[in-house]
Parts: C-alpha cells; structure tokens; sequence
C-alpha cells in the first residue's frame, strides 16, 4: 500500500497523464479551514485511478488516513467524532479544458470540500471539457457527521459545460449528488443517493 502525502496546489497539467495504483491513499493537505482553492487538485491533463474491489484508491484529507478495506464501498461507513473529523480543508478535483479522457474506478473520495461556511462547494468539478471524465465504483463521501462544522453545502459531482459518466456511483451524506450546469452531458446509471438533500439537478 503507498501513501501519499501532497500539498496543493497540485495538479495535472495538459499533455501529462497521472495514473494512481489500486491501493494508494492520497491525502491533500492545506491549511485548515480556508476559504481558498488552493488545495483543489487541478487537472487538465488526464487521471487514471485505477483501484479494485479489493484495494480502492483513497482520496481525503491528509489527516484521515482510515483503513480502507474491500467492504466499504458497500458497507455502512464509522463516523468520525467531532473531535475525530479531518481538520484540514481540501478542495477536491477540478477537472478543466482536458481533451483527453480521464478514468476513476474503485475510488473512494472522502471529506472534499467539507468545511465551515455557507457558500457553495463541490468536490468534484468538470467544466469546459471536451473528452470526458468517467466514473466507475466511486464513493463520494462527503458530510462529517456530528460535526456541525462539518457540513457538505454543495455538490459531489459538478459540471459545468462538460462531459461525465457515473456507473455504480455512491452519492453518501451531503447537500446534492450531481448538479448540472450549461451545455452539459452527464449519463449517470446503476448509482445510489443516500442521505442527501437533492440526487441530481
């Protein structure tokens, strides 16, 4: 198992293609609770998240390093306390003006864009991208349970005049699953929206 430790801003740029190995924990790390984009993963080239059943990729704040086992993209998930929650902010990923396609399969993405504060986040974005971003086997976790600091006010998946698929798609615990924006295209099957406000707009 490799674990990753970065500091944003990070990101893919156009031409280079980043692939993370089944099993890899990747946790962002910025500084706590601002209002900032700093520590989104920005991405303009293409991503390839490539877990398994047995070993998914995990993405999450840097402090939240859980074991992640096979079961927990299906099984019911143990919350963090308030003490217990990710204290750092991470911004997610932002995928923008890629023409190329990117992939995450067996991926889990915990805590993006959890954090005080009433304006919009979402943590995942694709806007203005003519090749798409797939989604297979994805867990999008989002709120911090008993945290009332911790709540999700946005979208796990965000597109704004681009492209995604979702297959086998896990929407947990925030404000909306999907929201769509513009001249947009998102096919979204076999997926469940547990404990959200809104499934899809």
């Amino acid at each position: 198992r490799i674990n990753a430790i970065i500091r944003c801003r990070r990101g893919v740029p156009s031409g280079i293609t980043l692939t993370i190995a089944a099993g890899t924990r990747v946790g962002v790390i910025d500084q706590p609770f601002q209002n900032t984009s700093s520590s989104a993963i920005e991405i303009s080239g293409r991503l390839l998240s490539l877990g398994t059943i047995e070993a998914p990729v995990l993405l999450t704040a840097d402090n939240d390093f859980q074991s992640v086992t096979s079961t927990e993209l299906e099984s019911a998930w143990s919350f963090c306390s308030i003490l217990g929650c990710p204290s750092h902010n991470w911004q997610g990923l932002r995928f923008s003006g890629m023409t190329e396609p990117s992939l995450l399969q067996n991926t889990i993405i915990r805590y993006a864009a959890v954090q005080p504060g009433s304006y919009a986040k979402n943590a995942v974005t694709v806007a203005n991208n003519s090749a798409p971003v797939t989604f297979e086997a994805v867990m999008w976790q989002m709120s911090g349970r008993g945290n009332p600091f911790l709540e999700h006010d946005g979208s796990a998946l965000y597109v704004e005049d681009g492209r995604a698929e979702v297959k086998d798609g896990i929407f947990k615990e925030g404000d909306m699953g999907v929201w769509l924006v513009g001249n947009s295209s998102v096919q979204v099957a076999d997926s469940r929206f547990i404990d959200l406000s809104t499934g899809i707009m």
